[in-house]
């Protein structure tokens, strides 16, 4: 198992050894947290890579040309995140040299608000203001919900035999903080779903979505390939973002790369 960190001192971290389950993922957002609650950073990142769980293999072993898919997952949105997955793990194709799939990796990326206020008997309360042992038990209920919802995603990835990351970036702003790791982690796909109703807004004024406010942030400098995946349908993004007549039509005239394939 192997971390990469960004915006965090590495040297701060405590070494962490190859073999690990998913449940360390807990316990090393315990260590990272308690450095992050010392650290002036307004947001921090953490990556859990999964590789050696699912393949026993290490950096210096994997195939240099392996494809990487960035899926966006909301915890709260479940149903269109798990249909940009399964999209994303149905895309592998045979590998130019050999009879064999092509060597795939997938990382997670969840963003979560930082926490500042803390449940008592007293209402939320600012997490300054309350014990330490209230603020660790409730940190660690978070944690493991977090962990729980992330799991069926991790499986998915497993049953795939597809290799796979946890990425968990605690920021406020959702559609900054996955942009900021284009350069960074240097993404080339990105995959991100939406829901029905919020592709409707796509088209609309009303584009305050996730998937809307990245495509409308990013960049040309972004150089990445952003995938918008609709009830387990890639959405013609050119629909979207082109001309403003085409940006106010309906989600009925928003076609899938499906829907062209088909014509």
């Amino acid at each position: 198992m192997s971390i990469v960190l960004s915006q965090l001192d590495h040297r701060s971290l405590p070494a962490v050894p190859w073999s690990l389950s998913l449940a360390a993922i807990q316990e090393f957002e315990e260590d990272c947290y308690r450095y992050s609650s010392e650290s002036d950073d307004e947001g921090s990142l953490f990556s859990i890579d999964l590789n050696c769980i699912n393949h026993k293999t290490k950096p210096d072993q994997m195939i240099q040309d392996e494809r990487v898919y960035h899926v966006a997952v909301d915890l709260m949105k479940s149903e269109s995140s798990m249909d940009a997955l399964l999209w994303t793990l149905s895309q592998k194709v045979t590998h130019p040299s050999s009879n064999n799939k092509a060597v795939h990796h997938v990382k997670l990326v969840h963003v979560f608000p930082p926490i500042r206020f803390i449940p008592s008997p007293l209402g939320m309360l600012p997490r300054s203001t309350v014990s330490p042992k209230m603020v660790k038990k409730y940190l660690a209920e978070e944690r493991d919900k977090r962990t729980k919802l992330l799991e069926k995603y991790v499986n998915a990835c497993s049953t795939a035999k597809v290799k796979v990351d946890v990425m968990l970036i605690e920021s406020d702003t959702i559609a900054k903080a996955i942009l900021d790791l284009v350069p960074t982690q240097n993404i080339r796909n990105l995959v991100i779903g939406t829901t029905k109703s919020s592709l409707r807004k796509l088209g609309s004024r009303k584009r305050t979505g996730i998937a809307n406010q990245i495509l409308r942030k990013a960049t040309p400098e972004t150089s990445c390939d952003i995938k918008i995946i609709c009830q387990g349908k890639q959405v013609l993004i050119d629909q979207i973002i082109g001309s403003p007549s085409s940006r106010s039509s309906n989600a009925n005239s928003l076609s899938t790369q499906e829907d062209q394939d088909q014509e």
